[in-house]
């Protein structure tokens, strides 16, 4: 009960049955009615919610991997968090790897077994913004199944993680004798070699555009300079012929008197 009344007859009063939050009540002379305040919550399935919680917690991530952060925290206390989180997960991360090596081993032995080949396909774009697909095929003849040697490692995508890779493999290319190719994978990109064509596709079409514009920029100060001068030839020739004219016309007018 939420209330405890005090009646004449020691009955309940009569409660107007109506929708809402809240009901009027039919009172007599000498009866009153007064809300109880609620239950206390219990401090034992308080302990216990508590317990299933931590439990639950111990044994999956933890939850500020989930984005469960409070709002006032700093970006540096929740850059270690996130640090000291990712640390827990490493055994079911290292089960992961190895369920994936396993995983593509089999690939390799059915490939094998049957005598057919694996084939993939991967989404392309070109230097001019086209997309596409390209295929790989790999013949069941070109390994061993029983030399293989596979790693696999997770990587999580993190932006600070990707910002002090992308700057280390920048460093490494200029300080240490190594090739491009091998500084872009070390930033994470799969497909280097592809991203080495196209960018070499882009500086091939920018120094055309560059020559293109510039002999564009030759060609029409040539055409200006011509202009320019069959203008003032022009005008020279109009000026002379005027100076002639009225040259005639003073050398005629004596005669004319």
């Amino acid at each position: 009960p939420n209330s405890a009344t005090a009646t004449i007859t020691g009955e309940a009063p009569d409660l107007e049955t109506t929708k809402g939050p809240r009901q009027n009540v039919n009172l007599k002379v000498g009866e009153s009615i007064i809300s109880l305040p609620p239950n206390p919550l219990d401090v034992g399935m308080l302990n216990l919610l508590q317990m299933v919680s931590d439990d639950m917690q111990r044994s999956t991530a933890p939850r500020i991997l989930f984005g469960e952060v409070p709002s006032d925290i700093s970006f540096a206390t929740y850059n270690a968090g996130v640090q000291a989180a990712s640390r827990t997960i490493i055994p079911h991360k290292e089960v992961s790897e190895d369920a994936l090596v396993e995983m593509f081993t089999q690939k390799l032995m059915w490939s094998q077994h049957a005598k057919e080949d694996l084939v993939a396909f991967i989404s392309t774009k070109s230097a001019d913004g086209e997309e596409g697909r390209e295929k790989y095929t790999l013949d069941h003849r070109e390994f061993d199944i029983n030399t293989i040697d596979m790693q696999v490692e997770l990587k999580a995508d993190i932006p600070i993680d990707r910002q002090a890779r992308v700057n280390t493999a920048a460093q490494l290319y200029t300080t240490l004798p190594v090739s491009a190719r091998y500084a872009l994978e070390q930033t994470g990109i799969t497909d280097a070699k592809q991203q080495m064509e196209e960018r070499e596709q882009e500086d091939i079409n920018s120094v055309a555009i560059q020559n293109t514009a510039s002999s564009l920029s030759a060609e029409f100060m040539n055409e200006l300079r011509e202009t320019v001068r069959q203008e003032v030839l022009a005008q020279v020739q109009q000026e002379m012929q005027n100076e002639q004219s009225q040259q005639n016309g003073s050398q005629g007018a004596p005669q004319g008197q």
